[in-house]
């Protein structure tokens, strides 16, 4: 059976409480000074989605929500892992897991814990004149 975004958005929702729905196929949370989200990007023929895990960095003014360190959840061959709607009842536990697993930033520790990056360098945004975002690595 297919199901429709508004079945897959709610299911993704529960499964991470702490976000919100900000819109169809995108749940947001802030962490300090960024905003974390899951997102679910539909494919080209719009049968799938590929969930997808970002930040949004709110110390230097941005016109939209960027998807900074986007990390697509990938297969075991390490192509990025699609869920076809049709399937979404099957694959969406095991998606949910390697989202889990795969994040550099915990997609579940609590809001209030001190929060850190599973790889070894943290990238810090500065600003080339206030013209654009950029990122320099500490370390």
């Amino acid at each position: 059976m297919t199901v429709g975004s508004g079945k897959v958005t709610s299911d993704w929702g529960r499964t991470f409480d702490q976000f919100a729905v900000w819109r169809p196929l995108r749940l947001l949370r802030r962490l300090g000074p960024v905003v974390q989200g899951i997102t679910l990007d539909r494919n080209t023929a719009g049968d799938a989605y590929f969930p997808t895990v970002h930040i949004h960095v709110l110390a230097v003014p941005f016109p939209v929500i960027s998807l900074t360190m986007g990390q697509r959840l990938l297969d075991d061959s390490g192509a990025q892992k699609q869920v076809m709607f049709s399937r979404h009842a099957e694959e969406f536990q095991v998606a949910v897991e390697g989202v889990r697993r795969q994040s550099s930033l915990s997609v579940d520790e609590p809001r209030n814990k001190t929060w850190s990056m599973k790889e070894s360098r943290w990238p810090v945004p500065f600003s080339r004149s206030g013209r654009g975002l950029g990122f320099r690595s500490t370390g």
